[in-house]
């Protein structure tokens, strides 16, 4: 009896290291595919012609001089942030902040993400920010995030609210409406 379960025991482990060996793998996998596919967007510059059409065209390997920074992207109202324009995007911000911290591969992330857009549209007096977790994991520890999505609300440089999980869209304006 005792030899079986010592044996049962060696097999748990055993399949738990393998779960844990297999995470890892896929974890260092979405890094690696994440920094060719940032390598790849990098070469890839989008000009608007007049009639409002988008060309794309690939420059390989050249100086591109007045590009877009990574810091710089902005999806509608919602500015991209990392560690080298946090302080001046968030902790100066003349007006309050709401940071969006999420990941792309993060399902609640993707539900919580046209609300946050709407709510940018619709509001001017609170700036809306994203943090990708991924991207940026020493902001992500500095503020404690341990999971996503997580919105943290900023005035004048110190953070006032703090919401897990996904919320509706009236839910986030009432918080917001107190700063």
């Amino acid at each position: 009896m005792k030899k079986q379960i010592g044996i049962l025991i060696i097999v748990i482990v055993f399949i738990g290291i393998l779960i844990f060996a297999n995470w890892l793998l896929n974890k260092q996998s979405q890094k690696r595919n994440l920094s060719e596919a940032n390598v790849l967007n990098s070469n890839i510059i989008q000009e608007v012609a007049p009639e409002n059409s988008v060309s794309v065209s690939l420059m390989p390997n050249e100086v591109m001089e007045n590009t877009t920074t990574k810091e710089d992207v902005v999806e509608g109202n919602i500015k991209k942030v990392t560690g080298q324009t946090f302080k001046k995007e968030v902790l100066e911000s003349e007006k309050t902040v709401l940071i969006d911290f999420y990941a792309d591969w993060c399902g609640p992330c993707k539900i919580l993400s046209p609300i946050i857009k709407e709510i940018a549209e619709e509001t001017e007096k609170v700036k809306v920010v994203q943090i990708d977790v991924d991207e940026e994991e020493e902001l992500a520890m500095e503020y404690g995030i341990m999971s996503i999505p997580t919105m943290v609300v900023i005035k004048d440089g110190e953070e006032v609210e703090r919401r897990i999980g996904v919320m509706k869209k009236e839910a986030i304006l009432e918080m917001l409406s107190q700063y």
